[in-house]
């Protein structure tokens, strides 16, 4: 599996963080709400969960992982 991301730029990142913020409904201003946005992460994106693992439950210098869940979503 690709762990390693595809550069953008600058100008890209802000792009997507307008979307989140319209995903989530969250004010253009201020901190982004982490902790919130995962407990909607299933309203959001449908079937999708999250689950906090241990890190020795990932490969090492893996911080996170998604994957395709048996139904519609992915579970990150």
């Amino acid at each position: 599996m690709d762990y390693i991301t595809k550069p953008v730029s600058r100008k890209q990142l802000r792009q997507y963080a307008v979307l989140f913020r319209e995903l989530f409904d969250v004010s253009q201003e201020g901190p982004f709400p982490v902790l919130d946005a995962l407990e909607m992460l299933p309203d959001v994106f449908e079937g999708s969960t999250y689950v906090v693992v241990q890190d020795d439950e990932l490969p090492k210098n893996v911080v996170a992982q998604c994957v395709k869940n048996e139904g519609k979503g992915f579970t990150i």
